[in-house]
């Protein structure tokens, strides 16, 4: 342990020692690098707790808010929706939280989210690849409106002459609209009929009789 004599000129941080003490509690009297004196408790000193006068919490703070300077930026707005929508008592906890989606521990920083996804691309939003998985650089993507619908959980994969997509896929390979596909499968068309039929306005959705 350091004798208290031994303080005087040792320097914490910003604070520098000065060779004047007062005792019960002991206290230094401190120079900090601002020019602001104080006295520290010895204990705060070696302990690391007292590093400044306070004018280095405050620089902190100031530069928390304004590192980036991209603040209300796209970007920045994706970040924080994505941290928000993750949060256990989000409205969105039930799509999100309580099924394990969250963000990773480097995507805490928006510098490290910046840095890893680059620029919003105009009318794109960030997509999770697998579904499944959490928010992290491995799993997400800048994607459209229309990608992001066919990666959703309730998008059906159909299975046809030995290709397996998505019911907006084949809508869109197709030329047939997806909700035409939907309700055909579900009146119990057989998949490749409900794929290939011609369609017919005003006709009900019903399985063409097999010859």
């Amino acid at each position: 342990m350091m004798p208290l004599t031994q303080l005087a000129g040792k320097i914490f941080g910003r604070l520098t020692v000065l060779p004047l003490v007062r005792m019960k509690p002991t206290m230094w009297l401190c120079r900090c690098s601002c020019g602001t004196e104080l006295y520290v408790r010895a204990h705060t000193l070696k302990s690391g707790d007292s590093k400044s006068c306070g004018c280095l919490q405050k620089e902190l703070a100031k530069a928390a808010r304004t590192t980036h300077g991209m603040k209300l930026t796209r970007e920045w707005q994706t970040w924080i929706g994505m941290k928000d929508r993750c949060k256990p008592f989000s409205k969105d906890a039930s799509r999100y939280a309580n099924r394990g989606i969250s963000v990773c521990e480097r995507w805490d920083s928006f510098e490290n989210f910046f840095a890893d996804m680059g620029n919003r691309p105009e009318g794109m939003s960030i997509e999770r690849v697998d579904n499944n998985k959490g928010y992290s650089p491995e799993n997400c993507v800048w994607a459209s409106r229309i990608t992001q619908g066919r990666n959703t959980r309730a998008n059906k994969f159909i299975t046809f002459n030995g290709l397996t997509q998505t019911q907006s896929a084949w809508a869109a390979q197709l030329g047939v609209d997806d909700t035409v596909i939907m309700r055909r499968i579900k009146a119990g068309w057989p998949i490749a009929t409900a794929l290939t039929a011609p369609v017919n306005r005003g006709v009900r959705h019903k399985p063409k009789a097999t010859q």
